[in-house]
């Protein structure tokens, strides 16, 4: 395996000193990192901004190998951090292309993958939608709901061999694809298809409810020979949306349709002259993709006022944490000077007795 075999190209060999020993981060866990060198797999110690799909360079250091450098990210994938709203987590990163599977065995949601796509563009990487599981039954009514999107749509089947030929053409050596949707929507059956090897294990249709079983527990960077690089990724119920996203990527025909209004601070909700309330009347925009236009913008504007909120406390720490070292300063300063004044009153009373 090369380093190109990895995902290596010039945007990343630019950036490396040289000789500087590099490596790409394959997983993560037990709180090390797994990176690939293009000759050899080692273990590095934990990293807070590394990543998988990050490309590091690293050193030997007296507990082991580290990463000594992080190199700048070409796209990335991110969300908030569980139970913290205010921390961004990497989902994966330096991604060329990103597959939003869902499955015909699952509820379509448009609303998730609408999510999925502002998460994507925001991270600056194209996606393509997947219908999964399309051997099931039939599935152009789930298709047609989805290609209003605005994103690519393929219809695929691990087993059957559908669509895995246009999966095949979007990636090719070289280039990094990440695979994202919820548990049991088939992901891993749809990365061993590709490869045409058991890369990971899959689980069967629960028998309850005719879904897929959760398998994949950790996200893992695998190169399959001939299709680049590809990212698995445990199941994701939602991405919540961090202060970067951007959802007029995704409905930028709702903000052209908007700016068409009669005032330019319409709520389109029953303002006069509203061309957004006009489509919906007219048939031609669906009221749920307008109201999760809505939803999705209130999100980021909340991730936007907590993270300037988190911001602001940060700062007010440091602020304080300075003072305090100014305060700690002078007052060390003002005790030795009340130690000289001692010592020179010693001095003086001394010098009286002698001449006494």
């Amino acid at each position: 395996m090369t380093l190109h075999d990895l995902g290596l190209c010039p945007f990343f060999s630019d950036q490396v000193p040289e000789e500087a020993p590099i490596a790409r981060i394959l997983s993560e866990h037990r709180g090390a990192l797994l990176a690939c060198t293009g000759r050899s797999t080692l273990t590095l110690a934990a990293h807070e901004v590394a990543s998988v799909g990050d490309w590091v360079l690293w050193e030997e250091s007296l507990y082991g190998p580290r990463v000594s450098t992080v190199l700048e990210r070409r796209s990335f994938l991110q969300r908030t951090a569980a139970g913290a709203f205010d921390r961004k987590q990497v989902v994966a990163a330096n991604l060329d292309h990103v597959f939003v599977v869902t499955s015909l065995n699952r509820d379509l949601s448009l609303n998730r993958l609408e999510r999925f796509l502002v998460a994507t563009a925001s991270g600056g990487i194209p996606a393509t939608l997947i219908l999964n599981k399309a051997d099931l039954g039939p599935h152009q009514a789930q298709l047609e709901a989805m290609r209003p999107l605005g994103a690519p749509v393929i219809a695929t089947s691990a087993l059957s061999g559908l669509g895995m030929e246009q999966l095949k053409a979007c990636l090719s050596p070289g280039r990094t694809a990440g695979l994202i949707g919820m548990s049991g929507v088939g992901k891993s059956s749809l990365l061993n298809a590709v490869a045409g090897l058991e890369l990971m294990d899959t689980g069967g249709i629960r028998e309850s409810d005719a879904r897929g079983k959760h398998t994949t527990t950790r996200r893992e960077l695998f190169v399959v020979p001939d299709q680049g690089v590809w990212i698995d990724t445990p199941g994701m119920r939602e991405v919540g949306l961090t202060q970067d996203a951007d959802p007029s990527v995704v409905f930028a025909d709702l903000e052209a349709l908007a700016a068409s209004c009669r005032y330019r601070d319409c709520h389109h909700d029953g303002d006069e002259g509203c061309a957004v309330d006009a489509a919906i009347d007219a048939g031609t925009l669906s009221d749920r993709r307008v109201q999760n236009w809505f939803k999705l913008q209130r999100e980021t504007d909340r991730a936007v006022r907590r993270h300037a909120a988190a911001t602001q406390r940060v700062e007010a720490r440091r602020r304080k944490a300075a003072l305090g070292a100014i305060a700690t300063r002078e007052a060390w300063e003002e005790r030795r000077e009340q130690k000289r004044e001692q010592l020179r009153r010693r001095r003086d009373t001394k010098q009286r007795a002698r001449r006494s």
